[in-house]
Protein backbone atom coordinates (compact mmCIF):
# COMPACT_ATOMS: atom_id res chain seq x y z
CA UNK A 1 0.00 0.00 0.00
CA UNK A 2 1.08 3.72 -0.52
CA UNK A 3 0.22 6.69 2.01
CA UNK A 4 -0.97 9.68 0.67
CA UNK A 5 2.37 11.38 -0.03
CA UNK A 6 3.37 7.85 -2.13
CA UNK A 7 5.10 6.31 1.05
CA UNK A 8 5.16 2.87 0.35
CA UNK A 9 3.68 1.17 3.72
CA UNK A 10 2.46 -2.90 2.93
CA UNK A 11 1.39 -4.85 -0.06
CA UNK A 12 -1.40 -5.18 -2.48
CA UNK A 13 -3.24 -8.15 -4.34
CA UNK A 14 -5.13 -7.50 -7.32
CA UNK A 15 -7.32 -10.45 -7.89
CA UNK A 16 -9.13 -8.98 -11.66
CA UNK A 17 -6.97 -7.94 -14.09
CA UNK A 18 -6.12 -9.38 -17.67
CA UNK A 19 -3.67 -10.17 -20.08
CA UNK A 20 -4.76 -10.00 -23.90
CA UNK A 21 -4.47 -8.19 -27.29
CA UNK A 22 -5.58 -7.78 -30.46
CA UNK A 23 -4.79 -11.69 -31.40
CA UNK A 24 -6.63 -12.73 -28.54
CA UNK A 25 -10.17 -11.77 -29.39
CA UNK A 26 -12.29 -13.06 -32.06
CA UNK A 27 -12.00 -9.96 -35.00
CA UNK A 28 -15.75 -11.12 -34.37
CA UNK A 29 -16.29 -8.54 -31.19
CA UNK A 30 -15.05 -6.07 -32.42
CA UNK A 31 -17.14 -6.02 -35.32
CA UNK A 32 -20.43 -6.61 -33.70
CA UNK A 33 -19.24 -3.07 -31.72
CA UNK A 34 -18.23 -1.14 -34.77
CA UNK A 35 -16.76 -2.44 -38.24
CA UNK A 36 -14.71 0.91 -37.78
CA UNK A 37 -13.52 0.37 -34.58
CA UNK A 38 -12.41 -3.70 -35.47
CA UNK A 39 -10.19 -2.28 -39.07
CA UNK A 40 -8.87 0.62 -36.64
CA UNK A 41 -7.52 -2.00 -34.41
CA UNK A 42 -6.39 -4.20 -37.18
CA UNK A 43 -4.02 -1.79 -38.44
CA UNK A 44 -1.35 -0.34 -36.58
CA UNK A 45 -0.68 2.14 -38.88
CA UNK A 46 -4.41 3.93 -37.21
CA UNK A 47 -2.23 4.81 -34.27
CA UNK A 48 -2.42 8.59 -34.97
CA UNK A 49 -6.05 8.78 -35.66
CA UNK A 50 -6.31 7.08 -32.69
CA UNK A 51 -4.52 9.65 -30.49
CA UNK A 52 -6.09 12.53 -32.43
CA UNK A 53 -9.32 10.95 -31.01
CA UNK A 54 -8.20 10.80 -27.67
CA UNK A 55 -7.35 14.30 -27.27
CA UNK A 56 -10.16 15.22 -28.43
CA UNK A 57 -12.52 13.88 -26.45
CA UNK A 58 -13.38 16.11 -23.19
CA UNK A 59 -12.08 15.62 -19.81
CA UNK A 60 -10.72 12.27 -18.92
CA UNK A 61 -12.65 9.92 -20.79
CA UNK A 62 -10.78 7.79 -23.14
CA UNK A 63 -7.77 10.19 -21.92
CA UNK A 64 -5.68 7.14 -22.62
CA UNK A 65 -7.42 5.38 -25.76
CA UNK A 66 -4.15 5.66 -27.61
CA UNK A 67 -2.62 3.35 -25.06
CA UNK A 68 -4.99 1.18 -24.68
CA UNK A 69 -4.78 0.47 -28.55
CA UNK A 70 -0.68 0.35 -28.18
CA UNK A 71 -0.99 -2.39 -25.76
CA UNK A 72 -4.15 -4.76 -28.06
CA UNK A 73 -1.00 -4.53 -30.80
CA UNK A 74 1.99 -5.92 -28.52
CA UNK A 75 2.82 -9.22 -28.50
CA UNK A 76 1.63 -10.64 -25.28
CA UNK A 77 5.00 -10.93 -23.25
CA UNK A 78 5.13 -7.37 -23.80
CA UNK A 79 1.96 -6.86 -22.56
CA UNK A 80 2.31 -8.97 -19.54
CA UNK A 81 6.06 -6.65 -19.29
CA UNK A 82 3.39 -3.15 -19.43
CA UNK A 83 1.27 -4.88 -16.43
CA UNK A 84 4.10 -5.75 -13.75
CA UNK A 85 5.89 -2.37 -14.78
CA UNK A 86 2.39 -0.84 -13.92
CA UNK A 87 2.01 -3.25 -10.64
CA UNK A 88 5.67 -1.74 -9.69
CA UNK A 89 5.13 1.76 -10.06
CA UNK A 90 1.85 1.29 -6.89
CA UNK A 91 3.47 -1.43 -5.15
CA UNK A 92 0.94 -4.12 -6.46
CA UNK A 93 2.82 -7.41 -5.35
CA UNK A 94 1.00 -10.04 -6.80
CA UNK A 95 -1.57 -10.30 -9.78
CA UNK A 96 -4.22 -12.19 -11.06
CA UNK A 97 -4.95 -11.92 -14.51
CA UNK A 98 -8.28 -13.66 -15.68
CA UNK A 99 -7.56 -15.68 -19.16
CA UNK A 100 -10.75 -15.13 -21.38
CA UNK A 101 -12.04 -17.98 -23.95
CA UNK A 102 -13.48 -16.30 -27.19
CA UNK A 103 -13.72 -19.40 -28.99
CA UNK A 104 -17.16 -20.65 -28.40
CA UNK A 105 -18.87 -17.36 -28.61
CA UNK A 106 -21.04 -16.80 -31.71
CA UNK A 107 -18.70 -14.35 -33.17
CA UNK A 108 -18.06 -16.19 -36.53
CA UNK A 109 -13.77 -15.50 -36.23
CA UNK A 110 -12.29 -17.00 -34.20
CA UNK A 111 -8.85 -15.91 -32.29
CA UNK A 112 -6.05 -15.31 -34.77
CA UNK A 113 -3.96 -17.41 -31.85
CA UNK A 114 -5.97 -20.47 -30.62
CA UNK A 115 -7.04 -20.92 -27.17
CA UNK A 116 -4.51 -23.79 -26.36
CA UNK A 117 -2.07 -21.70 -27.38
CA UNK A 118 -3.31 -18.77 -25.69
CA UNK A 119 -2.94 -21.13 -23.01
CA UNK A 120 0.40 -22.84 -23.48
CA UNK A 121 1.47 -18.89 -23.52
CA UNK A 122 0.51 -17.72 -20.13
CA UNK A 123 0.87 -20.68 -18.42
CA UNK A 124 4.79 -20.04 -19.53
CA UNK A 125 4.62 -16.42 -18.45
CA UNK A 126 3.33 -17.43 -15.39
CA UNK A 127 6.38 -19.55 -14.37
CA UNK A 128 8.53 -17.14 -15.58
CA UNK A 129 7.11 -15.38 -12.27
CA UNK A 130 5.96 -17.27 -9.95
CA UNK A 131 4.08 -15.82 -7.31
CA UNK A 132 4.03 -12.44 -8.85
CA UNK A 133 1.32 -13.06 -11.88
CA UNK A 134 -1.36 -16.34 -11.09
CA UNK A 135 -3.75 -16.76 -14.07
CA UNK A 136 -7.00 -18.21 -13.72
CA UNK A 137 -8.39 -19.93 -16.51
CA UNK A 138 -11.68 -19.21 -18.16
CA UNK A 139 -12.56 -22.40 -20.18
CA UNK A 140 -16.29 -21.73 -21.94
CA UNK A 141 -18.40 -25.04 -20.71
CA UNK A 142 -19.48 -25.24 -24.44
CA UNK A 143 -16.84 -26.70 -25.46
CA UNK A 144 -16.25 -30.34 -26.00
CA UNK A 145 -14.89 -31.91 -23.33
CA UNK A 146 -14.14 -28.65 -22.25
CA UNK A 147 -14.37 -29.71 -18.30
CA UNK A 148 -10.97 -31.57 -19.59
CA UNK A 149 -9.25 -28.91 -20.90
CA UNK A 150 -9.69 -26.76 -17.81
CA UNK A 151 -8.92 -29.19 -14.88
CA UNK A 152 -5.51 -29.93 -16.94
CA UNK A 153 -4.83 -26.13 -17.11
CA UNK A 154 -5.53 -26.20 -13.28
CA UNK A 155 -3.16 -29.50 -12.79
CA UNK A 156 -0.32 -29.11 -15.42
CA UNK A 157 -0.23 -25.35 -16.66
CA UNK A 158 -0.24 -23.67 -13.48
CA UNK A 159 -3.19 -22.01 -13.61
CA UNK A 160 -4.38 -20.52 -9.55
CA UNK A 161 -8.24 -20.37 -10.41
CA UNK A 162 -11.26 -20.25 -12.93
CA UNK A 163 -12.99 -17.69 -14.15
CA UNK A 164 -16.46 -17.27 -15.31
CA UNK A 165 -17.99 -14.86 -17.83
CA UNK A 166 -21.96 -16.16 -18.51
CA UNK A 167 -22.77 -13.20 -20.97
CA UNK A 168 -20.65 -14.76 -23.23
CA UNK A 169 -23.61 -17.06 -23.74
CA UNK A 170 -24.46 -19.65 -21.74
CA UNK A 171 -26.24 -19.70 -17.82
CA UNK A 172 -24.28 -20.35 -14.72
CA UNK A 173 -26.52 -22.84 -13.04
CA UNK A 174 -25.79 -26.30 -14.65
CA UNK A 175 -29.91 -26.74 -14.09
CA UNK A 176 -30.84 -23.95 -16.53
CA UNK A 177 -32.97 -24.35 -19.53
CA UNK A 178 -30.93 -21.94 -21.13
CA UNK A 179 -28.27 -24.16 -21.59
CA UNK A 180 -28.29 -27.52 -23.66
CA UNK A 181 -27.93 -30.96 -22.20
CA UNK A 182 -23.83 -31.16 -22.47
CA UNK A 183 -23.50 -27.44 -21.65
CA UNK A 184 -24.79 -28.44 -18.37
CA UNK A 185 -22.47 -31.33 -17.78
CA UNK A 186 -19.68 -29.45 -18.58
CA UNK A 187 -20.64 -27.28 -16.17
CA UNK A 188 -21.33 -29.69 -12.94
CA UNK A 189 -17.72 -31.14 -14.19
CA UNK A 190 -16.36 -28.05 -13.37
CA UNK A 191 -18.05 -27.44 -10.00
CA UNK A 192 -17.69 -30.65 -8.67
CA UNK A 193 -13.71 -30.39 -9.22
CA UNK A 194 -13.69 -27.06 -7.81
CA UNK A 195 -15.48 -27.63 -4.90
CA UNK A 196 -14.32 -30.50 -3.91
CA UNK A 197 -10.68 -28.93 -4.50
CA UNK A 198 -11.21 -25.82 -3.17
CA UNK A 199 -10.67 -23.84 -6.14
CA UNK A 200 -11.52 -20.45 -6.46
CA UNK A 201 -13.47 -18.57 -8.84
CA UNK A 202 -13.88 -15.31 -10.27
CA UNK A 203 -17.39 -14.20 -12.33
CA UNK A 204 -18.32 -11.66 -14.02
CA UNK A 205 -21.33 -10.01 -12.07
CA UNK A 206 -22.42 -6.30 -13.29
CA UNK A 207 -24.61 -5.29 -16.44
CA UNK A 208 -21.75 -4.02 -18.51
CA UNK A 209 -19.32 -5.83 -20.25
CA UNK A 210 -18.86 -7.68 -23.30
CA UNK A 211 -21.45 -10.01 -24.56
CA UNK A 212 -21.84 -12.50 -27.23
CA UNK A 213 -23.77 -11.00 -30.31
CA UNK A 214 -27.08 -13.40 -30.21
CA UNK A 215 -27.92 -11.75 -26.91
CA UNK A 216 -26.19 -8.03 -27.84
CA UNK A 217 -29.90 -6.45 -27.89
CA UNK A 218 -31.66 -8.43 -25.34
CA UNK A 219 -31.00 -6.86 -22.53
CA UNK A 220 -33.80 -9.27 -20.49
CA UNK A 221 -31.68 -12.20 -21.49
CA UNK A 222 -28.05 -10.51 -20.57
CA UNK A 223 -29.31 -9.47 -17.06
CA UNK A 224 -30.80 -13.27 -16.48
CA UNK A 225 -27.18 -14.50 -17.54
CA UNK A 226 -25.18 -12.53 -15.42
CA UNK A 227 -27.17 -11.32 -12.16
CA UNK A 228 -25.99 -12.49 -8.91
CA UNK A 229 -29.37 -14.42 -8.57
CA UNK A 230 -28.39 -16.52 -11.03
CA UNK A 231 -25.61 -18.39 -9.22
CA UNK A 232 -28.64 -18.58 -6.37
CA UNK A 233 -29.19 -22.00 -7.75
CA UNK A 234 -25.48 -22.92 -8.52
CA UNK A 235 -24.35 -22.14 -5.00
CA UNK A 236 -27.62 -23.95 -3.69
CA UNK A 237 -26.23 -26.88 -5.47
CA UNK A 238 -22.44 -26.42 -4.34
CA UNK A 239 -22.51 -24.55 -1.31
CA UNK A 240 -18.56 -25.00 -0.80
CA UNK A 241 -17.65 -23.01 -3.42
CA UNK A 242 -15.32 -20.16 -3.25
CA UNK A 243 -16.84 -17.88 -5.38
CA UNK A 244 -15.55 -13.61 -6.17
CA UNK A 245 -18.89 -12.21 -7.90
CA UNK A 246 -16.53 -9.58 -9.25
CA UNK A 247 -17.46 -5.87 -9.93
CA UNK A 248 -19.66 -5.48 -6.78
CA UNK A 249 -22.82 -5.49 -9.35
CA UNK A 250 -21.22 -1.68 -10.32
CA UNK A 251 -24.08 -0.43 -8.32
CA UNK A 252 -21.73 -0.52 -4.61
CA UNK A 253 -23.45 3.48 -3.58
CA UNK A 254 -27.56 1.63 -4.18
CA UNK A 255 -26.40 -1.56 -1.79
CA UNK A 256 -30.18 -0.21 0.56
CA UNK A 257 -31.89 -0.69 -2.78
CA UNK A 258 -33.76 -4.45 -2.05
CA UNK A 259 -33.31 -4.07 -6.28
CA UNK A 260 -30.06 -3.55 -6.51
CA UNK A 261 -27.59 -6.26 -7.96
CA UNK A 262 -24.76 -5.13 -5.16
CA UNK A 263 -27.54 -5.88 -2.36
CA UNK A 264 -28.11 -9.42 -3.91
CA UNK A 265 -24.57 -9.99 -3.99
CA UNK A 266 -24.36 -9.00 0.01
CA UNK A 267 -26.99 -11.62 0.60
CA UNK A 268 -25.45 -14.57 -1.29
CA UNK A 269 -22.55 -13.97 1.00
CA UNK A 270 -24.87 -13.61 4.05
CA UNK A 271 -25.84 -17.05 2.90
CA UNK A 272 -22.80 -19.06 1.87
CA UNK A 273 -19.19 -19.11 3.40
CA UNK A 274 -16.86 -18.99 0.38
CA UNK A 275 -18.63 -16.33 -1.55
CA UNK A 276 -17.09 -12.61 -2.10
CA UNK A 277 -17.41 -9.71 -4.10
CA UNK A 278 -14.69 -7.66 -6.00
CA UNK A 279 -13.92 -3.38 -6.85
CA UNK A 280 -12.63 -4.02 -10.22
CA UNK A 281 -13.95 -1.61 -12.75
CA UNK A 282 -15.87 0.20 -10.29
CA UNK A 283 -16.27 3.56 -12.31
CA UNK A 284 -18.13 5.73 -9.55
CA UNK A 285 -14.58 5.35 -7.98
CA UNK A 286 -12.36 6.80 -10.16
CA UNK A 287 -15.14 9.85 -11.31
CA UNK A 288 -15.02 13.05 -9.33
CA UNK A 289 -18.89 13.12 -8.86
CA UNK A 290 -19.52 10.55 -7.18
CA UNK A 291 -16.02 9.69 -6.16
CA UNK A 292 -16.60 10.64 -2.24
CA UNK A 293 -19.67 9.12 -1.70
CA UNK A 294 -18.33 5.82 -3.27
CA UNK A 295 -15.37 5.70 -0.74
CA UNK A 296 -17.82 6.77 1.99
CA UNK A 297 -20.05 3.95 1.46
CA UNK A 298 -17.51 1.02 1.40
CA UNK A 299 -15.39 2.65 4.43
CA UNK A 300 -18.74 2.32 6.11
CA UNK A 301 -19.61 -1.62 4.88
CA UNK A 302 -15.97 -2.27 5.70
CA UNK A 303 -16.33 -0.94 9.04
CA UNK A 304 -19.64 -1.71 10.04
CA UNK A 305 -20.65 -5.12 8.14
CA UNK A 306 -19.02 -7.67 10.34
CA UNK A 307 -19.72 -10.74 6.90
CA UNK A 308 -18.91 -8.12 4.34
CA UNK A 309 -15.40 -6.49 5.46
CA UNK A 310 -13.98 -9.87 5.26
CA UNK A 311 -15.57 -10.87 1.91
CA UNK A 312 -14.55 -7.97 -0.15
CA UNK A 313 -11.64 -8.33 -2.57
CA UNK A 314 -9.35 -5.39 -4.36
CA UNK A 315 -8.96 -5.30 -8.03
CA UNK A 316 -8.66 -2.95 -11.24
CA UNK A 317 -9.80 -5.22 -14.66
CA UNK A 318 -6.65 -3.59 -16.23
CA UNK A 319 -6.27 -3.29 -19.19
CA UNK A 320 -10.01 -2.89 -19.46
CA UNK A 321 -9.66 0.26 -17.42
CA UNK A 322 -6.55 1.34 -19.62
CA UNK A 323 -8.30 3.52 -21.89
CA UNK A 324 -8.71 5.98 -19.14
CA UNK A 325 -6.87 4.98 -16.26
CA UNK A 326 -2.89 3.35 -15.27
CA UNK A 327 -2.77 0.92 -13.03
CA UNK A 328 -1.69 3.74 -10.41
CA UNK A 329 -4.28 6.36 -11.36
CA UNK A 330 -6.80 3.25 -10.28
CA UNK A 331 -5.14 2.46 -7.13
CA UNK A 332 -4.44 5.94 -5.68
CA UNK A 333 -8.39 7.21 -5.36
CA UNK A 334 -8.73 3.78 -3.07
CA UNK A 335 -6.13 5.52 -0.55
CA UNK A 336 -8.85 7.33 0.85
CA UNK A 337 -10.02 4.20 2.63
CA UNK A 338 -7.14 4.39 4.77
CA UNK A 339 -4.49 1.56 5.65
CA UNK A 340 -5.86 -0.45 7.61
CA UNK A 341 -8.94 -0.72 5.51
CA UNK A 342 -6.97 -1.10 2.06
CA UNK A 343 -4.74 -3.85 3.99
CA UNK A 344 -7.76 -5.76 4.71
CA UNK A 345 -9.04 -5.80 1.32
CA UNK A 346 -6.01 -5.71 -0.88
CA UNK A 347 -4.18 -8.25 1.13
CA UNK A 348 -5.79 -10.13 3.82
CA UNK A 349 -9.27 -11.21 2.33
CA UNK A 350 -7.51 -11.68 -1.39
CA UNK A 351 -5.07 -14.20 0.52
CA UNK A 352 -8.21 -16.24 1.81
CA UNK A 353 -9.69 -15.88 -1.59
CA UNK A 354 -6.82 -17.12 -3.57
CA UNK A 355 -5.46 -19.85 -1.47
CA UNK A 356 -8.39 -21.17 0.83
CA UNK A 357 -7.02 -22.12 4.74
CA UNK A 358 -3.71 -20.17 3.62
CA UNK A 359 -2.11 -23.03 1.66
CA UNK A 360 -0.71 -23.38 -1.29
CA UNK A 361 -2.17 -25.76 -3.59
CA UNK A 362 -0.04 -28.62 -4.00
CA UNK A 363 -0.93 -29.07 -7.36
CA UNK A 364 0.68 -25.40 -8.06
CA UNK A 365 3.88 -27.27 -6.70
CA UNK A 366 4.12 -30.29 -8.46
CA UNK A 367 3.90 -27.88 -12.14
CA UNK A 368 6.70 -26.02 -10.68
CA UNK A 369 8.84 -29.08 -9.69
CA UNK A 370 7.67 -30.17 -13.10
CA UNK A 371 9.02 -27.88 -15.07
CA UNK A 372 12.65 -26.77 -12.69
CA UNK A 373 11.09 -24.67 -10.51
CA UNK A 374 10.41 -24.39 -6.80
CA UNK A 375 8.14 -22.74 -4.75
CA UNK A 376 10.54 -21.35 -2.71
CA UNK A 377 11.45 -19.11 -5.51
CA UNK A 378 8.28 -17.55 -4.69
CA UNK A 379 8.65 -14.10 -3.22
CA UNK A 380 9.31 -14.09 0.29
CA UNK A 381 6.36 -12.20 1.43
CA UNK A 382 3.61 -14.27 -0.20
CA UNK A 383 5.83 -17.48 1.39
CA UNK A 384 5.42 -16.02 4.74
CA UNK A 385 1.61 -15.86 4.70
CA UNK A 386 1.07 -19.10 3.05
CA UNK A 387 1.41 -23.00 3.98
CA UNK A 388 3.75 -24.69 1.97
CA UNK A 389 4.10 -28.73 1.74
CA UNK A 390 7.51 -29.70 1.97
CA UNK A 391 7.15 -31.73 -1.18
CA UNK A 392 7.11 -28.12 -3.11
CA UNK A 393 10.16 -27.10 -2.21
Amino acid sequence: MMGWEGTVMAKLINVHCHLLNYQFISPGYFKTRSAALEWMVRHRSMRPLVRMISAAIPGRKLGRLHEAYDLLQMDIRKVAARLRQEMDSVGIQLAVPLIMDMGRTTYTEAPQVPFPFQLKLISEIALEQPGVLMPFVMVDPRRIKGSDLLIRCLEELGFLGVKFYPALGYHPDPDSVYNDPQTNDELRKIYDYCESNSIPMTAHCSPGGAYSNDILKEKAIRAELTRPQSWAGVLAKYPKLQLNLAHFGQDLMAIKDPNSWSRAIRDLIGSYPGVYTDVAYNKHALVAQSSGKYFEVLAHLIDADRILKDRILFGTDWCMTRHTWTEKEYVTPFLRLGEERLQRIGFENSLDFLFPGRRFPARLGNFLNANGRRASEMPKWLLANLIVDRAAG
